[in-house]
């Protein structure tokens, strides 16, 4: 149920079209079988685990959702040399 939401699927484009995570993992970006968290239909607290062909890390999001569209605080690629900040475009 977590994959099919709207919170998940946003989350994994966001990483796999910002050039920072295919330059540390690869262009060929895929998820772990296990995410971790709650999504419910006001908020989202979840762990995403990926991984490519340079490298993995974890995707830790935050949202909310109060007026029909989700809200990110927080949507950070974590990896053991550097962390991402995927809310915002360099």
């Amino acid at each position: 149920m977590m994959k099919s939401s709207e919170v998940y699927k946003v989350s994994m484009a966001a990483v796999k079209d910002d050039s920072r995570s295919t330059n540390l993992l690869g262009t060929d970006i895929s998820d772990a079988f296990l995410v971790s968290g709650e999504v419910s239909d006001s908020a989202a607290s979840i762990k995403i685990p990926v991984s490519g062909s340079k490298g993995k890390g974890n995707v830790y999001v935050k949202a909310t959702n109060t007026t029909g569209h989700w809200k990110y605080q927080i949507l950070t690629l974590h990896t053991e040399n550097e962390d991402i900040d995927l809310l915002t475009k360099k």
